[in-house]
């Protein structure tokens, strides 16, 4: 038309800007893909715990393990104390044993070569002394839960007690019957002290070893490890201070004369036929019960 022109593209021009916009275009997608990766990236980066939420996991590790350390506690108690059940009950059928072969006693204390012997070294194999009835091994002869002592002092504690007849007040004056009950047990010849065991009336229920405890005031190497001896009327020695030891979660392993072994506390031994009057409790603390 007269007054209107067109301006024509050569072909060769055209397609170059058709592929720079397409150029054009494919970066700007290319450049809002990249943006959507970040953000996806940041989206799944953990974000790191707050001060509050690292307190309430503390604190839930701390609810737990006082839950569970008081059961790890009694669960180790309980083991030691079957542990030691079982020790003193192989203690008491190496007496038995030794009983048979010595006219039916067991000696709890005599005089050989001009030595004290007490009553676990007749039973324990110790090739170093010559009276040794070497029935049973040396490590069965007291509780785990008790500490060594050294070995020049390793039959007067660090064993399990032996009851002491020959100060037992209430059976030397037949208190309530207990010697009409028990039999009369106690045997003494010169420096020999022994219990018989044929003249025992009731050895299911009568006592021949228990733990121990020693509080000695005078020499504090020995404070608190296990004695040889124990007296069911009240402590045993001055300074010493023998008696049965409810270690046990409050109760004492304890062997019988009929071989059997059993957990007891106070409470039990004291109506018992031992009448045990005097015992220091799991802190190792004096208790008398008249």
């Amino acid at each position: 038309m007269p007054g209107i022109f067109t301006i024509q593209t050569h072909p060769m021009v055209k397609n170059n800007m058709n592929k720079s916009c397409i150029f054009s275009d494919a970066g700007h997608r290319e450049q809002d893909v990249g943006h959507g990766n970040q953000a996806s990236s940041s989206k799944r980066q953990a974000s790191p715990f707050t001060l509050i939420e690292l307190l309430v996991v503390i604190a839930i590790i701390a609810i737990l393990a006082s839950m569970l350390l008081p059961a790890l506690k009694n669960a180790r108690d309980y083991a030691k104390s079957t542990l030691c059940s079982n020790n003193i009950g192989q203690v008491s059928k190496a007496a038995i044993l030794y009983s048979m072969d010595y006219s039916d006693c067991i000696p709890y204390q005599d005089l050989i070569d001009g030595k004290i012997a007490y009553w676990a070294s007749f039973l324990v194999d110790d090739s170093g002394i010559s009276w040794s009835g070497r029935y049973i091994p040396y490590s069965v002869m007291n509780c785990p839960c008790k500490d060594a002592v050294p070995s020049n002092e390793k039959y007067s504690y660090g064993v399990y007690g032996i009851y002491y007849i020959v100060l037992d007040t209430d059976f030397n004056g037949n208190v309530n019957g207990k010697k009409d009950f028990i039999g009369g047990i106690s045997l003494h010849k010169g420096d020999n002290y022994s219990l018989s065991t044929v003249k025992m009336k009731q050895p299911d229920k009568t006592m021949l070893f228990a733990d121990t405890r020693s509080n000695n005031t005078a020499d504090t190497t020995y404070f608190g490890k296990a004695g040889r001896e124990f007296t069911p009327p009240a402590v045993r020695g001055a300074t010493a201070q023998w008696a049965i030891h409810t270690q046990h979660v409050n109760t004492a392993n304890a062997a019988f004369a009929d071989g059997h072994a059993e957990a007891c506390s106070a409470n039990d031994m004291r109506k018992s036929p031992m009448a045990v009057k005097f015992t220091f409790n799991s802190k190792g603390l004096p208790v008398s019960m008249p």
